[in-house]
């Protein structure tokens, strides 16, 4: 009881209870009642710290143990945290976005292969003889589709009789899929082996939502003649890939909008690292985080995520009134401001910040390369 008490972070009360009995205990095998006394006040100074010192021995040990992790198997890792959220600050597109950074090769969710879950997935053996492995995204990254279609799906497969057996949207009908998940599945683009691209994926999804009924279904869906409908472009496929999932494998978007950003002097974040401390730069990224801990006087935390990686923006409180509006709603923020660069760690001194989140808008037509 008193060690539980230590442990308890209770600057008022908890230990005094046990004054008497330890004090008393002491003085009868013959200690001092002074030293006693000052042997009690030292226990109830260190239930003043005991709590976050214990607490920040365990987090240092799992930080350890994780930091291990992704250094030597980045891949498990990666995979690990995509099957464990939601679980905290990094969205599913930013654990990816870092492993690709890695070296990890990330699997796209595909209706024939994924599962629920992401899972590893055996891709070739080293001249060492280790195994090397890829992560298959699972259909939990798949936004609006239900939980029960990610358990029907790899049990259609074996019933199909084989894993590279091709699932088509009339498979999943006959099976009494719901027009949700029909069309979740053909806008995540699960379904281009069968359809071909994502666009066809997604008529074929609403076509079968008119047709008269399962009866009829399969010959009215061959007799017509398919619509001639164009593959989709790159920043079509990044567009529509965060809108299913909230990340894209085929690009990032910064990525494509590089070349006007840069005619408008805006350094990525890699740049930024190779700038000297105090330089003032403008920089642009997607907002992946914003955060404004109580105990930071109204400070405001902002992370950009660009192509090349993460970059940290401070924003005091007086800049943050200023650009409340461009701080709390942009999708893509520009910031204007100095570079503070110390012991290896940069944080950009935000100046200035801009919404600039209807460049995003532009991206279908940035890439004319329709393949």
């Amino acid at each position: 009881e008193l060690r539980r008490s230590m442990a308890a972070w209770k600057r008022r009360g908890g230990l005094e209870k046990f004054e008497h009995k330890l004090i008393t205990g002491m003085t009868n095998n013959g200690y001092p009642a002074a030293f006693a006394e000052r042997i009690f006040h030292q226990i109830k100074g260190f239930g003043e710290y005991g709590f976050p010192e214990s607490h920040s021995a365990s987090f240092a040990l799992l930080a350890y143990a994780s930091s291990w992790l992704k250094c030597y198997y980045p891949e498990v890792f990666v995979c690990a945290l995509l099957n464990s959220q939601p679980m905290g600050f990094y969205a599913p597109g930013q654990l990816i976005y870092d492993a690709c950074r890695q070296g990890v090769e990330i699997l796209p969710a595909d209706i024939r292969h994924s599962d629920k879950d992401s899972k590893l997935v055996k891709t070739s053996t080293g001249s060492s003889g280790e195994d090397r492995y890829s992560v298959r995204l699972g259909l939990r990254q798949i936004k609006g589709l239900s939980s029960k279609a990610m358990d029907r799906i790899p049990r259609l497969r074996h019933k199909l009789s084989s894993q590279d057996k091709l699932i088509s949207i009339m498979d999943l009908r006959s099976h009494h899929f719901s027009q949700h998940d029909l069309q979740a599945l053909a806008a995540a683009n699960t379904l281009k082996e069968t359809s071909g691209h994502r666009h066809q994926a997604v008529w074929d999804a609403i076509k079968l939502n008119f047709e008269a009924g399962d009866d009829l279904l399969k010959n009215s869906y061959q007799r017509e003649a398919p619509p001639l409908l164009r593959k989709p472009g790159v920043g079509e496929e990044v567009l529509k890939d965060y809108q299913s999932m909230g990340f894209s494998l085929q690009s990032h978007p910064l990525a494509l909008l590089r070349e006007s950003f840069q005619s408008l002097g805006w350094l990525h974040s890699s740049q930024c690292w190779q700038a000297h401390d105090g330089s003032y730069v403008a920089c642009g990224g997607l907002v992946v985080g914003r955060q404004r801990p109580a105990t930071a006087s109204g400070v405001v935390f902002v992370s950009l995520e660009d192509e090349y990686g993460i970059l940290n923006v401070i924003v005091w409180p007086a800049i943050a009134a200023k650009y409340r509006q461009a701080l709390l709603c942009s999708r893509l923020l520009l910031v204007k401001g100095r570079l503070q660069v110390q012991q290896g760690v940069l944080h950009l001194i935000a100046g200035y910040l801009a919404d600039c989140s209807h460049y995003l808008s532009d991206l279908p037509i940035v890439s004319r390369d329709f393949y």
